[in-house]
């Protein structure tokens, strides 16, 4: 019964965060409610699991290697990677005139699959930082 009760609470608060960004989106303020409230939110949760301090720009001699190695994609741009047991994002940080992209890498700090392809979708839906 708790489960009920639970999958219950859950969609009343989907059907209340749906009715919200509608409103926001009715009155002109969906681009605020991302940039902001969205980004702060995305952010805390970002900062739990990505290890900033193991960022490494990928270059060109490794980028193959790298995305050989990619177990799930995220559309063309987001992917996860296990790297001596551990799980990785790699992601496009810029693409040049030429259409050259240009990727990076960055350790999660989790070892749940789960809870990796969640920050990596979030990541991928956040505002750029950049």
């Amino acid at each position: 019964m708790n489960i009920d009760r639970n999958t219950e609470q859950t969609k009343e608060k989907f059907n209340k965060i749906e009715t919200g960004l509608k409103c926001l989106n009715d009155l002109n303020l969906l681009d605020d409610f991302f940039d902001e409230t969205w980004k702060e939110g995305t952010d805390r949760f970002l900062d739990r699991y990505e290890d900033k301090k193991s960022f490494y720009d990928l270059p060109l001699e490794e980028t193959g290697k790298v995305m050989e190695q990619v177990t799930e994609w995220f559309g063309d741009d987001y992917g996860l990677v296990v790297i001596d047991g551990e799980l990785w994002m790699v992601s496009v940080g810029s693409v040049d005139e030429g259409g050259y992209k240009w990727w990076f890498k960055m350790r999660l700090n989790t070892d749940d699959i789960e809870t990796a392809r969640k920050v990596i979708l979030l990541d991928k839906c956040r505002p750029r930082r950049y």
